[in-house]
């Protein structure tokens, strides 16, 4: 998302930034909020919502960091293994519609507003292909989770079935799949439905796939 339209509240030591030139002291935030509520409503609901996005973030933080020392560890464990080992990791959903609005609020809009751009990026999720043995290495990587599987066999080098060697095809003109947009190799966003005549033989071998 571009950070011109959602920004989200940012730590500076112990405070933390709610709009251009205006702080709040983390160690006083009810002391600001009484003040706020009573002086400038405004400011007051704004001191508000920050303080229930600062509130979940802090019961939320703890399950994040016990999953990333989680993954190290995999990691770790598996780089002293002699077995060659490839580990595919990536994120189901972001964040629930709970945690994002009360961001969203403090920024001024709702995710009703947000233009096509932005809602897409509401359904992106980082990932990584690891081996214990050399790979390509490639990063900033912007694709659709139905390519993972031909990715993963690329990585464990292992030989790929006609299925999986068209969605490797199909990733070089269109990165990117969902049910609502498609992104292509040029850069151009659009509706999925506006691009079937690049989907369509990728829909008939779905359908080959599934049923036959």
């Amino acid at each position: 998302m571009h950070p011109n339209h959602l920004r989200h509240p940012h730590s500076n030591g112990s405070q933390i930034q709610v709009s251009e030139g205006r702080t709040i002291d983390l160690g006083r935030l009810g002391t600001h909020h009484r003040a706020s509520t009573r002086h400038d409503e405004r400011v007051g609901t704004q001191v508000k919502a920050l303080f229930e996005v600062v509130a979940d973030h802090h019961k939320r933080a703890p399950i994040a960091n016990a999953g990333d020392q989680a993954i190290e560890e995999l990691v770790q464990y598996f780089s002293e293994e002699e077995e060659d080992t490839v580990i595919v990791f990536f994120g189901d959903h972001q964040p629930t519609d709970s945690v994002i609005n009360p961001i969203l609020k403090l920024n001024g809009t709702t995710s009703s507003a947000l233009s096509p751009e932005e809602e897409a990026g509401r359904y992106q999720v980082p990932f990584f292909i690891w081996a214990n043995y050399d790979i390509e290495e490639e990063s900033g990587l912007n694709i659709s989770a139905n390519y993972l599987a031909s990715r993963t066999l690329d990585a464990a080098g292992l030989p790929k079935p006609g299925y999986f060697s068209f969605l490797t095809e199909l990733e070089k003109q269109v990165p990117v799949i969902s049910a609502n947009h498609v992104s292509l190799s040029d850069g151009t966003f659009s509706a999925a439905d506006e691009q079937d005549g690049l989907l369509n033989e990728y829909r008939t071998f779905q359908y080959y796939q599934l049923f036959e």
